[in-house]
């Protein structure tokens, strides 16, 4: 769930670029032990893409967002999935990051002396990334 809004998977596809998949922690140090410092590390995850043609699930998600833009917070869950670049593409690695929240939208230039292709930008903050295993394909 987003929100009120359910999601059904694959919710939104074909990002050219993501950035931020990244595990971190804090240690702090007492005498010659390292403790873990007790506090929430966000991060940021982009996801970056070519402005698709037709409306996906994912941009009706950020409508309803956008009319709670300064009131409300939806968390969501998000799973990326690295896929192999055959015919038939396979999973090679997934990430599930839990607990984000969408905190910018931003799309590229509009020049209409070039063909270039527009990059819708999403930046989510998150606290909590897994890896998960993928079993090899044959």
């Amino acid at each position: 769930m987003t929100g009120l809004v359910p999601q059904i998977m694959p919710l939104d596809m074909r990002f050219q670029k993501i950035s931020g998949l990244k595990l971190t922690r804090e240690l702090r140090e007492d005498r010659d032990n390292f403790l873990l410092k007790p506090s929430v590390n966000r991060r940021d995850l982009v996801l970056e893409r070519g402005m698709p043609r037709l409306p996906t699930p994912l941009q009706a998600t950020h409508l309803l967002e956008q009319a709670f833009w300064n009131s409300r917070l939806m968390q969501t869950e998000i799973l990326v999935v690295l896929l192999s670049d055959k015919d038939i593409p396979y999973p090679l690695q997934a990430w599930v990051v839990h607990k984000a929240y969408l905190t910018g939208l931003e799309w590229g230039e509009l020049n209409g002396e070039e063909n270039s292709v527009m990059i819708e930008s999403m930046t989510y903050s998150y606290s909590s990334l897994i890896p998960v295993p993928v079993p090899l394909a044959n």
